[in-house]
Parts: structure tokens; C-alpha cells; sequence
């Protein structure tokens, strides 16, 4: 149990599932993460992924980046 709520905090942290509601067509982030856990943490954290290489895990960090860049656009919030 506890390690299943350390793992939701993580992919929040880690920006790979950002909370956010879209209301009336609007987007509203929930909360914004000032300062991120790089993905790794997040991967290395579950023996499923153990199977990613440095390149794998780089190129899932460069989406994941580019994906909450555009969600902040579509909140209206300016990224820091």
C-alpha cells in the first residue's frame, strides 16, 4: 500500500501523468510541478521498465517535457 502511494506521487512528480480538469472546454491545471523528478526515478522504480535503455529512458524524458510544455500552453500558465 504504501509503496502504491509513494508510485502515484512519483508519476506526478516525474510530470508523466499531470493532473488537470478541463471545464466548459477550458484547461486548469491542478497542480503544477515546479521542480520535476527527472522519468528515471519514476522507471527504475518498477522492474517493468527494466528492459529501457539510456537512450529510451532520454527520449521518454524529451516527451514527456514537450507533452506538460503543451499542457501548460493549453492552461494558459507560463512554464518556468
Amino acid at each position: 500500500m504504501e509503496d502504491s502511494i509513494q508510485t502515484a506521487r512519483l508519476v506526478v512528480q516525474t510530470k508523466i501523468f499531470p493532473l488537470y480538469e478541463v471545464i466548459d472546454g477550458k484547461y486548469r491545471l491542478s497542480r503544477k510541478i515546479k521542480k520535476p523528478k527527472p522519468v528515471r526515478e519514476y522507471l527504475n522504480m518498477q522492474r517493468r521498465f527494466s528492459h529501457l535503455t539510456e537512450e529510451d529512458i532520454a527520449v521518454i524524458q524529451e516527451r514527456v517535457d514537450r507533452d506538460y510544455d503543451r499542457l501548460l500552453e493549453l492552461c494558459g500558465v507560463e512554464a518556468e
